[in-house]
């Protein structure tokens, strides 16, 4: 499949064999989307949003988010006051995932036990 994101926080999921589209995910704040990236699983996404250093992993069968990783000191998943830094990249490693931001930091997330 192939997966686009846009500016307006939406994210179109194509299937190519049939070249129809198969999902289309929408981030609850509308975040502009700043990088998509595969999961570890099949039909996972990682979708990295404008602010809060925030990356999603997404289910494109359910179209929804399954979880979230966020570094910054504005409370969880607010909409409201986000930081100005977002993930450039990210990385599935293992069962972690490795990101970096604007912020000039890199961050590994152990996906069991993301607060870590």
């Amino acid at each position: 499949w192939l997966a686009a994101g846009t500016s307006s926080g939406v994210v179109g999921v194509w299937d190519l064999r049939f070249r129809l589209q198969v999902a289309s995910l929408t981030h609850p704040a509308r975040a502009r989307v700043r990088r998509l990236g595969g999961g570890s699983k099949p039909g996972q996404l990682l979708v990295s949003v404008q602010g809060n250093n925030e990356v999603g992993i997404w289910s494109v069968e359910s179209g929804g988010r399954q979880q979230a990783v966020w570094a910054s000191s504005a409370p969880p998943l607010a909409i409201t006051h986000p930081s100005q830094h977002s993930v450039c990249c990210m990385t599935v490693c293992g069962a972690g995932l490795i990101t970096g931001g604007t912020d000039c930091k890199v961050r590994y997330w152990h996906m069991g036990q993301p607060q870590e």
